[in-house]
């Protein structure tokens, strides 16, 4: 196996193997993740038995085992089933850190579709205690919808069955996450706080958290 195919294979899997108990991924499934590698080599080695003569077979053998890598990095990473667990910790408006029930060290969430001010930009400490009035000491469901290129778990986070990124957004402490021409999942809920100057919108020229990253940058880089 090439070593571009081995990368692109570890990097295809590294999103995969996620664990929802506190522990750590890799330890988790790394089992799972050997049986994969392991059999995507028998495979190839079969595939260049059978076709040994045939000319195209290097392109056929990329394209086998880029085929294999691209179903591997479309399981969700959220396969596992949502946890309980307690906050401990608010990072800011959208990112708190979650003990899980079952044990193990807190695990840090950033809640999926809501994007707070930054910690330096203006409403950003408004944010940030808004999500800790609501969630700190509370036990919390945690459901896990994909990782970022970070790595970083992007979860819905319900308390008492309530959606704490629909309300934060509708209570006007963070804005819906906007992506190219799609307005983000809590769309409906920013214009109605907006409309009802709630929140971050309460003295007008509030100012999207992505155009202030774009000026001023993060405020932990």
């Amino acid at each position: 196996m090439t070593p571009k195919i081995s990368v692109f294979i570890a990097t295809s899997l590294d999103g995969y193997i996620a664990r929802p108990d506190g522990a750590h991924p890799v330890k988790a499934r790394l089992g799972h993740m050997l049986f994969l590698v392991v059999a995507l080599v028998l495979i190839e080695r079969a595939a260049i038995k059978l076709i040994a003569n045939w000319r195209a077979k290097r392109w056929l053998l990329r394209a086998m085992v880029m085929a294999a890598c691209l179903l591997l990095a479309g399981t969700p990473a959220h396969a596992d089933r949502p946890w309980r667990g307690v906050v401990t910790y608010t990072v800011d408006g959208d990112t708190l850190w979650v003990r899980p029930a079952s044990g193990g060290k807190p695990r840090k969430i950033r809640l999926d579709g809501v994007d707070a001010p930054e910690i330096c930009q203006r409403g950003g400490a408004a944010s940030r205690e808004a999500l800790k009035q609501r969630l700190l000491g509370q036990t919390v469901t945690v459901s896990i919808r994909r990782y970022d290129d970070y790595g970083r778990a992007l979860a819905r986070i319900d308390l008492r069955g309530q959606d704490v990124g629909g309300q934060m957004v509708a209570s006007g402490h963070a804005w819906s996450y906007r992506f190219r021409r799609n307005p983000g999942p809590y769309a409906a809920q920013q214009a109605k706080a907006q409309a009802a100057r709630r929140g971050l919108f309460a003295h007008g020229g509030a100012e999207n958290p992505r155009a202030f990253r774009k000026r001023h940058g993060s405020c932990h880089a």
